[in-house]
Protein backbone atom coordinates (compact mmCIF):
# COMPACT_ATOMS: atom_id res chain seq x y z
CA UNK A 1 0.00 0.00 0.00
CA UNK A 2 2.59 2.42 0.65
CA UNK A 3 4.36 1.72 -2.68
CA UNK A 4 0.95 2.93 -4.32
CA UNK A 5 0.85 5.92 -2.35
CA UNK A 6 4.41 7.33 -3.16
CA UNK A 7 4.11 6.26 -6.89
CA UNK A 8 0.40 5.92 -7.78
CA UNK A 9 0.58 9.87 -8.76
CA UNK A 10 3.70 9.53 -11.24
CA UNK A 11 2.23 6.51 -12.80
CA UNK A 12 -0.81 8.14 -13.38
CA UNK A 13 1.11 11.00 -14.78
CA UNK A 14 3.40 8.78 -17.01
CA UNK A 15 1.02 6.24 -18.42
CA UNK A 16 -2.23 7.20 -18.60
CA UNK A 17 -1.94 11.54 -20.05
CA UNK A 18 -1.74 11.77 -23.43
CA UNK A 19 -0.47 14.90 -25.49
CA UNK A 20 -4.03 15.89 -25.69
CA UNK A 21 -4.91 16.46 -22.35
CA UNK A 22 -4.78 19.83 -21.86
CA UNK A 23 -5.53 21.07 -25.36
CA UNK A 24 -8.90 23.66 -25.06
CA UNK A 25 -12.13 22.94 -26.71
CA UNK A 26 -14.21 24.32 -29.26
CA UNK A 27 -16.76 26.38 -27.77
CA UNK A 28 -18.68 28.96 -30.47
CA UNK A 29 -21.36 30.65 -28.07
CA UNK A 30 -20.58 34.21 -26.68
CA UNK A 31 -20.05 34.27 -22.77
CA UNK A 32 -22.89 35.11 -20.80
CA UNK A 33 -22.75 38.40 -18.56
CA UNK A 34 -20.86 37.85 -15.29
CA UNK A 35 -22.90 36.52 -12.24
CA UNK A 36 -22.23 36.47 -8.45
CA UNK A 37 -23.95 32.79 -8.30
CA UNK A 38 -20.29 31.24 -8.62
CA UNK A 39 -18.12 30.77 -5.48
CA UNK A 40 -15.33 28.97 -5.44
CA UNK A 41 -11.69 30.50 -6.01
CA UNK A 42 -8.77 28.39 -7.84
CA UNK A 43 -6.04 27.64 -5.25
CA UNK A 44 -2.80 26.62 -7.68
CA UNK A 45 -0.87 25.25 -10.20
CA UNK A 46 1.42 22.37 -10.72
CA UNK A 47 3.21 21.08 -13.55
CA UNK A 48 2.79 17.43 -14.18
CA UNK A 49 5.13 17.29 -17.13
CA UNK A 50 5.66 17.56 -21.10
CA UNK A 51 4.62 20.95 -21.05
CA UNK A 52 1.30 20.00 -19.16
CA UNK A 53 0.33 21.60 -16.35
CA UNK A 54 -3.11 21.00 -13.32
CA UNK A 55 -4.62 24.35 -12.01
CA UNK A 56 -6.68 23.56 -9.06
CA UNK A 57 -9.24 25.06 -6.92
CA UNK A 58 -13.21 24.90 -6.58
CA UNK A 59 -16.71 26.54 -8.03
CA UNK A 60 -19.90 25.88 -6.84
CA UNK A 61 -23.51 27.71 -7.51
CA UNK A 62 -24.60 29.18 -4.50
CA UNK A 63 -28.13 28.43 -5.58
CA UNK A 64 -27.32 24.51 -6.24
CA UNK A 65 -24.22 23.12 -3.90
CA UNK A 66 -24.26 20.17 -5.19
CA UNK A 67 -23.42 21.19 -8.85
CA UNK A 68 -24.50 17.92 -10.45
CA UNK A 69 -26.76 19.72 -12.92
CA UNK A 70 -23.85 21.48 -14.87
CA UNK A 71 -21.18 21.15 -16.80
CA UNK A 72 -18.07 23.54 -15.97
CA UNK A 73 -15.38 25.24 -18.16
CA UNK A 74 -11.94 27.16 -17.29
CA UNK A 75 -11.89 30.46 -19.33
CA UNK A 76 -8.75 32.33 -20.46
CA UNK A 77 -9.31 35.39 -22.15
CA UNK A 78 -6.84 38.01 -23.50
CA UNK A 79 -7.62 41.28 -25.75
CA UNK A 80 -6.79 39.03 -28.53
CA UNK A 81 -7.08 34.89 -27.73
CA UNK A 82 -10.34 32.68 -25.69
CA UNK A 83 -9.69 29.44 -24.59
CA UNK A 84 -12.33 27.19 -23.05
CA UNK A 85 -11.22 23.90 -21.06
CA UNK A 86 -12.99 21.50 -19.77
CA UNK A 87 -12.97 20.94 -15.81
CA UNK A 88 -12.06 17.21 -14.75
CA UNK A 89 -14.37 17.51 -11.77
CA UNK A 90 -16.11 16.04 -8.40
CA UNK A 91 -18.80 18.77 -7.10
CA UNK A 92 -17.46 21.58 -5.56
CA UNK A 93 -13.51 20.45 -6.35
CA UNK A 94 -12.02 21.41 -10.10
CA UNK A 95 -9.16 20.21 -11.82
CA UNK A 96 -8.12 21.32 -15.66
CA UNK A 97 -5.48 20.19 -17.74
CA UNK A 98 -3.63 22.63 -19.05
CA UNK A 99 -0.99 22.22 -21.73
CA UNK A 100 1.45 25.07 -22.43
CA UNK A 101 1.87 24.38 -26.18
CA UNK A 102 -1.90 25.25 -27.14
CA UNK A 103 -1.84 28.68 -25.06
CA UNK A 104 -0.09 31.40 -27.12
CA UNK A 105 2.64 33.64 -24.85
CA UNK A 106 0.29 36.55 -23.05
CA UNK A 107 -1.68 37.14 -19.76
CA UNK A 108 -4.96 35.90 -19.33
CA UNK A 109 -7.74 37.01 -17.09
CA UNK A 110 -9.45 33.20 -15.88
CA UNK A 111 -13.20 32.40 -15.59
CA UNK A 112 -15.54 29.61 -14.77
CA UNK A 113 -18.53 28.99 -16.82
CA UNK A 114 -21.28 27.11 -15.62
CA UNK A 115 -23.86 25.66 -18.41
CA UNK A 116 -26.92 23.69 -17.38
CA UNK A 117 -26.93 19.95 -18.59
CA UNK A 118 -30.95 19.76 -19.07
CA UNK A 119 -31.95 23.57 -19.51
CA UNK A 120 -28.64 25.09 -20.68
CA UNK A 121 -28.93 27.92 -18.21
CA UNK A 122 -25.34 29.32 -18.59
CA UNK A 123 -23.47 31.35 -14.77
CA UNK A 124 -20.07 33.23 -16.01
CA UNK A 125 -17.15 34.27 -13.36
CA UNK A 126 -14.33 36.26 -13.61
CA UNK A 127 -11.57 35.32 -11.04
CA UNK A 128 -8.89 37.21 -9.63
CA UNK A 129 -6.39 34.81 -10.70
CA UNK A 130 -4.52 35.71 -13.34
CA UNK A 131 -2.38 33.01 -16.24
CA UNK A 132 0.92 33.89 -17.51
CA UNK A 133 2.05 32.11 -20.37
CA UNK A 134 6.05 32.58 -20.96
CA UNK A 135 7.72 31.13 -23.63
CA UNK A 136 8.71 27.95 -21.04
CA UNK A 137 5.93 28.19 -18.01
CA UNK A 138 2.82 28.91 -17.18
CA UNK A 139 1.98 30.66 -13.93
CA UNK A 140 -0.75 31.44 -11.86
CA UNK A 141 -0.93 35.10 -10.53
CA UNK A 142 -3.39 37.63 -8.60
CA UNK A 143 -4.62 39.81 -10.54
CA UNK A 144 -3.50 43.69 -9.59
CA UNK A 145 -6.00 45.92 -8.65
Amino acid sequence: MLVYLFFAHDLYIKFFLSDADGQPIAYEKKLPPETKEIGGGLGSLSYLERGLYSLNGSAFLRSDPDNTHFEKWIILHSETKTYFFSVITSSRQIKVHLSREFIQPGSYRIGILFKGRQDKTEYYRITNKMLIRTPNYLLLEPVEK
